[in-house]
């Protein structure tokens, strides 16, 4: 199994039923129901040409041109991603956001949650922060709203995980019988 084999995987889990849940977007976004192990090899398949086609034309352009060029090709790239996923998971069934925040908090404990919870809220802090030291320079303003944004949306992800994941050790709780009673 490969490097990009590997980073494919972070986006799969699977339920207590024994469903292949498949999180295109990562924590950002719908989680979906894939229907058979094809469609997760299909899905695969194309996650590693993605990949390796993203690396291959960013790191060209990045060595011959100049790193503004390479980011150029990000927005093709998020098309051609968009557009793939969009045909690929027509009609597979879709987890409410409660419920892909409980199968994500489950991957993870409380303390890391907490940690990337933390890390999210400094890093909104660090991007206001750009913001306001340099208002007049276009490019650390486009940086703070992308960075508010971004670890925003992560940081209200990692607060649902966390209650999700208080949930789940309260239930478990009140299954686990005392000792000495039946």
């Amino acid at each position: 199994m490969g490097y990009f084999d590997r980073t494919a995987d972070t986006l799969f889990r699977i339920d207590s039923k024994g469903n292949v849940l498949f999180y295109p977007w990562g924590l950002l976004g719908k989680v979906y129901i894939l229907p058979d192990p094809a469609k997760k090899e299909e899905i695969r398949r194309f996650l590693n040409l993605f990949y390796a086609v993203s690396m291959v034309l960013v790191l060209i352009t990045l060595i011959t041109v100049d790193l503004y060029y390479s980011a150029a090709w990000l927005p093709l790239l998020f098309f051609w991603y968009w557009l793939s996923m969009h045909r690929m998971l027509r009609g597979s069934q879709t987890l409410k956001f409660a419920e892909a925040c409980k199968h994500w908090a489950s991957s993870f404990d409380l303390i890391s949650l907490l940690f990337f919870a933390a890390a999210s809220t400094l890093f909104v802090v660090g991007s206001v922060f750009v913001l306001l030291r340099f208002p007049s320079d276009w490019f650390a303003v486009l940086i703070g709203i992308i960075g508010v944004l971004f670890f925003g949306a992560g940081g209200f992800v990692f607060v649902h995980m966390i209650k999700a994941k208080k949930k789940e050790e309260a239930e478990k709780q009140h299954q686990t019988p005392l000792p000495g009673r039946n």
